[in-house]
């Protein structure tokens, strides 16, 4: 099982907004369904208000790959 942590640093005061946008274009709900996706959560930070994370564990190495690539893809955005 990999386990995979993303910290998202929103802008002041719009973590509740971009968490809302995530539940909205139903991102979540989408990749909880992916094969290999055992795990799919968001959680606030206790250090920072402006600062979500997310869990996930996977069980198939191709996904774990996939998102690699999604995440250098978002990051260099």
């Amino acid at each position: 099982m990999i386990i995979v942590l993303v910290k998202y640093v929103c802008k002041r005061g719009l973590r509740e907004r971009f968490l809302h946008e995530i539940q909205n274009r139903k991102i979540d709900v989408l990749s909880r369904e992916e094969k290999g996706n055992s795990r799919y959560e968001y959680s606030n930070s206790i250090l920072d208000d402006d600062t979500l994370i997310l869990t996930e564990l996977w069980i198939a190495w191709k996904l774990i790959i996939y998102i690699r690539i999604l995440i250098i893809f978002l990051t260099y955005r």
